[in-house]
Order: structure tokens, then sequence, then C-alpha cells
């Protein structure tokens, strides 16, 4: 029973982890896309408001990608950030 419940646990984490992953791979893409204009271009006022502003947006969506990872995580393992279990063997 153990057993289809940590698979069950498994198979609801994958979406989870899949929509982290395309934000990431998203939040890459549009970094380097910017950065490419940066040095490529000269950049008037407005285009580099723009490029601000979509640096800015990355670091939320990376935030939040983080934040769904985590999800799919305590999704998977039923505890979020627990603390290690105190070990019985004496130091030396």
């Amino acid at each position: 029973m153990n057993k289809v419940i940590y698979s069950l646990r498994f198979f609801a984490s994958i979406p989870f982890y899949a929509i982290s992953i395309l934000l990431w791979a998203y939040v890459v893409k549009t970094v380097i896309e910017s950065t490419v204009l940066v040095f490529l271009v000269y950049l008037t006022p407005y285009s580099f408001g723009q490029v601000l502003g979509t640096w800015i947006v990355c670091i939320v969506m990376a935030g939040i990608s983080v934040g769904i990872w985590m999800l799919g995580r305590y999704v998977r393992t039923s505890h979020f950030k627990s603390a290690p279990k105190p070990t019985t063997a004496e130091l030396p």
C-alpha cells in the first residue's frame, strides 16, 4: 500500500516539475535574448526600460518557478524542509 501511495504522489508531482522546468527555460531564453539586445544594439531610454522591465519580470518568474518546484516536492514527499533526524551514535 505504501508503494502505491508513493507512486501516486510521484506521478502527481510530475506536472509541477514540468511547469517549473518550462518556466525556467522561458526565463533563460528571455534573459539571453535581452542581453544580446543590450550588447548589440544602441539602446534608447525606452528600449532600456523595456530590457530592465523584462529582467524584473524574469526575476519574478524565476521565483514563481522555484515555488512551483517546491510545491511539487511537497506533493511528492509530503513534507517540506523537515529537520534532519537526530542520530543516536556517540561522537568520538
